[in-house]
């Protein structure tokens, strides 16, 4: 193996609104294995999403283009229970 290529990926650590980090250390983790977290806690989890942070977390953990992201959060400023929604359904 001398001689061949080798790449790394780094991801900034992401945070929520209020400074603290997202992530399986911190309290009211969701696993993607069933066994960890059902569906329902998942579900639950993404719609008590703060709404400083939900469209943060639409751009981080769905597919959703940036246009769809910055209509559904211009047409959500008042309630950003829609856009909670989305990430409950784009983020399984």
């Amino acid at each position: 193996m001398e001689g061949a290529a080798a790449f790394g990926l780094t991801l900034p650590l992401i945070a929520k609104a209020d400074g603290t980090k997202f992530g399986k250390s911190e309290s009211g983790t969701v696993w993607l294995d069933p066994a960890k977290t059902s569906p329902y806690e998942m579900y639950q989890f993404w719609l008590n999403t703060s709404d400083a942070d939900v469209i943060g977390f639409l751009k981080h953990f769905t597919f959703l283009g940036r246009d769809a992201i910055d209509d559904l959060g211009a047409r959500c400023a008042a309630t950003r229970r829609s856009a909670r929604r989305s990430v409950c359904w784009r983020a399984r």
